[in-house]
């Protein structure tokens, strides 16, 4: 009868080791590419909501001067009402 090698035994472990270890790799490289995306989409989103808070901004102020732009602005939902002291439907 063959006596039993403990030898061969560590070295499945070692392979299965080392598999896991490059799947564990493959996957962080995976999560960190998506991470990165997604920051990316965040940025520009946030990029994108400052520039529009800068020209809501201007329009209304530039709607105190020139009030012909008050109806796109209510059509936006930027203004309430054109005439803030007037219920509608009275």
């Amino acid at each position: 009868m063959k006596k039993f090698s403990g030898l061969a035994l560590l070295a499945g472990v070692q392979v299965v080791a080392a598999v896991g270890v490059a799947g564990l790799a493959a996957w962080n490289v995976w999560a960190t590419r998506t991470v990165s995306r997604q920051a990316q989409a965040i940025n520009m989103f946030q990029s994108n909501k400052s520039a529009m808070d800068v020209m809501i901004a201007v329009s209304a102020e530039y709607s105190r001067t020139n009030p012909s732009i008050d109806p796109l602005l209510v059509r936006l939902g930027i203004k309430k009402t054109i005439n803030p002291g007037v219920k509608p439907g009275k």
